[in-house]
């Protein structure tokens, strides 16, 4: 269990967690839970056939439904004699008779189809050998999405700073026919890949569901991907027409987007038509520099050329989405999602395991290039409203979702673990203050891990103890993932790590003087970085946000690293103990790596440092030769020296304190000598002379 300031919170890997009245079946399964409130918060709240007591006080209006999870398993006990009482039990029926378990799901969630499946899967065929699932049936995606079509409000679209803006099941059919008319009127067909370059907004909703009725297939990326990484994915899939905006808000600011669109387009010679939206009306909309660029308004027809909406029937494996690897070990990957499998396993998430009606709203924070986001659209097969929302989760107020909730009334919150983290950390406790978020009845969070176990642990368990607290820590600790791994991939190609980043990187004792001089070995910059990364992700005492500090400090103007580092800071990074104990750093040691950027770049060595480091017996001919050498610029020459006082010992640091008095420079041997030297940055030195003295052994066992 973890409380979360005021409220409480479960969290697994990529499930719900349900705060609800509605419980499931007998609940002693050992990785959804289900929390059943009264209302009265001096009551117990029921999970499985525990008694816990209530955190939060919420008010259920719907005490007397039947969930959707019982209906389906009372049909199945009916049909298949199958005797399951529990939760975990039913799940591994559902394992050992997976074709019976799909086909009722097809059946109860009702699936619209115009023909029908002549088998459900050969259960023959191995796994590796791909079968078919539903072989034979044809059905269309956006038919099931748009299955809808009246008054109710399907969308409600905002952003940072941004009133709320709504769109009706009906408006939305009718403007999802005009971009189908108008994608069909440039030649797109089934098969044809259609991208989005886009913030979360109803023009990319009506992008993708338009593409999905003629067969076509969506592809999309979110305005901060760098436009390397952009073409890392879009190449491989060679799409005929690209959606994307003018400029972007975030953080309080307006981020021009034209710029990147232009080199995007460049780079994807297949496009033929470039549709642009005026996302910010008030930013630059210049399209000369956008090869076949056209204004939405009008790429869209006037009302008398649209054509009646028809939906293109394909096969029940017909591709729908594709979606990418994070690029951690080469070129990101394709994964292409198909129309059947999508629709039927989001309908057996959204109707069962969620049990959602038309009554519901879900807001999920997330961007157009997180498979959450298409997650989050089916939610309109439901019948349920969704909301759209794109920019900064914490501004004009930290509180704005809370606020949303109140406002809309959503039900549903999905959100990452580290968003709730930063709310915590702010000391934000929703139920509590102007916020009621009375009308939320599951929070949904996708995550591989909770920060802070042991800090949010219940009270009264003893983590050490507790066998649930230790199969948590046990799968937290098999499925960490370091920080910057999905990253990787923009941060190898799209980023400069030049000599300030690795300079500043030394200062923050996450790299040692020595990787300085493997990283800068190889002739090319995505070579350099490349070891700097590999260097980085082995290490996992605070790397990931020391990287993105340094980057955020070395290129304040460049809109790449900007969105880049905005999608950083909402990424979980996990430290774990390493045993340095016989590795010995001394205090000097460190107050010279703490010192490494100023003393590089505010002193000169080539004046009287190294006659007197060199008078003191501090250095030799040789090393006065490699630092004085013409060709070097002040802070290489800089960077020689300070390599080799490091290896000389505390005698050497001290003659260099005087050698800095001596040089004229008496405020910098102050900072130096007066530095502190927490145990963390100890610590953080130690391990980068672990790892580095772990990767001089590997390699000279080659």
């Amino acid at each position: 269990w973890t409380i979360l300031r005021g409220f409480r919170l479960v969290s697994f890997t990529c499930c719900y967690t349900s705060i609800s009245d509605r419980v499931l079946l007998k609940s002693d399964q050992p990785k959804i839970y289900k929390i059943c409130f009264t209302g009265k918060s001096e009551k117990m709240s029921r999970c499985g056939n525990k008694r816990l007591p209530l955190f939060w006080d919420i008010n259920i209006q719907r005490l007397d439904f039947v969930i959707k999870m019982s209906e389906l398993h009372a049909a199945f006990t009916r049909k298949y004699m199958a005797d399951t009482e529990t939760y975990k039990e039913f799940h591994q029926w559902s394992c050992d008779n997976y074709s019976e378990f799909w086909e009722e799901v097809f059946k109860f969630t009702d699936i619209i189809y115009s023909q029908p499946y002549s088998q459900v899967v050969d259960k023959e065929k191995n796994i590796a050998d791909i079968p078919e699932w539903f072989s034979g049936c044809h059905l269309n995606f956006t038919e099931n999405i748009l299955r809808y079509n009246d008054d109710r409000v399907a969308v409600f679209a905002t952003g940072e700073g941004l009133g709320v803006s709504k769109m009706s099941f009906r408006e939305l059919r009718e403007s999802v026919t005009r971009y189908v008319t108008a994608l069909k009127k440039m030649g797109v067909q089934k098969g044809d890949r259609v991208v989005g370059y886009i913030p979360n907004c109803c023009e990319a909703l009506e992008a993708m569901l338009a593409v999905a009725s003629i067969g076509a297939v969506w592809s999309s990326t979110s305005p901060d991907f760098g436009v390397q990484g952009v073409l890392d994915r879009f190449t491989q899939i060679r799409p005929k027409v690209i959606f994307s905006v003018n400029a972007v808000w975030y953080n309080g600011k307006i981020h021009n987007h034209l710029d990147k669109l232009a080199q995007v387009v460049q780079g994807l010679p297949e496009l033929e038509k470039v549709v642009v939206i005026p996302f910010v009306p008030d930013a630059l909309f210049d399209l000369s520099n956008i090869k076949n660029g056209c204004a939405l308004k009008d790429f869209l027809p006037n009302s008398d050329e649209v054509t009646e909406l028809k939906f293109e029937q394909v096969p029940f494996n017909h591709p729908l989405f594709i979606m990418y690897s994070s690029g951690t070990t080469g070129a990101p990957k394709c994964m292409v999602h198909s129309v059947g499998g999508t629709l039927l396993k989001h309908m057996e998430e959204h109707v069962i395991q969620s049990d959602m009606d038309r009554d519901d709203i879900m807001l999920y924070y997330t961007t157009v290039g997180w498979m959450m986001w298409n997650w989050l659209v089916s939610v309109l097969a439901v019948g349920s409203a969704i909301v759209l929302y794109d920019g900064s989760p914490l501004v004009p107020k930290d509180t704005v979702l809370w606020d949303l909730i109140d406002e809309i009334g959503i039900t549903f919150l999905g959100t990452s673990a580290k968003w709730l983290a930063v709310m915590e950390d702010r000391g934000l406790k929703p139920g509590e203050y102007d916020n009621k978020v009375s009308c939320i009845i599951m929070y949904l969070i996708v995550s591989k891990h909770l920060t802070n176990f042991h800090k949010h642990q219940k009270p009264g368990k003893d983590p050490q103890k507790d066998p649930e607290s230790e199969q948590t820590q046990t799968v937290i600790k098999d499925e960490k993932q370091h920080g910057l791994f999905p990253y990787y991939d923009d941060l190898l190609h799209t980023t400069v790590l030049d000599k300030m980043v690795l300079d500043n990187l030394i200062s923050r004792c996450v790299l040692m003087i020595e990787d300085r001089e493997e990283i800068i070995k190889p002739t090319t910059q995505s070579e350099r970085n490349r070891v700097l990364l590999d260097i980085l992700t082995v290490r996992p005492y605070g790397t990931f946000h020391v990287l993105k500090d340094v980057l955020q400090e070395s290129y304040p103007d460049n809109s790449d690293i900007e969105g880049l580092v905005r999608r950083m800071h909402y990424t979980e990074s996990f430290d774990e103990h390493i045993d340095c104990q016989d590795i010995i750093f001394h205090k000097h040691s460190v107050k010279l790596q703490k010192n490494y950027m100023v003393l590089v770049h505010d002193s000169d060595c080539k004046t009287d440092i190294v006659d007197h480091l060199f008078e003191a017996g501090v250095l030799n001919t040789e090393d006065i030769e490699d630092i004085c050498n013409s060709s070097l610029s002040r802070q290489d020459s800089n960077r020689i020296l300070y390599n080799k006082l490091f290896r000389k010992g505390e005698d050497a640091y001290k003659h260099l304190l005087k050698a800095l008095e001596h040089g004229q420079y008496n405020e910098l041997a102050s900072v130096v000598e007066k530095t502190e030297v927490p145990e963390h940055d100890i610590q953080r030195c130690k391990i980068g002379m672990l790892k580095l003295r772990q990767r001089q052994k590997e390699k000279g066992k080659h």
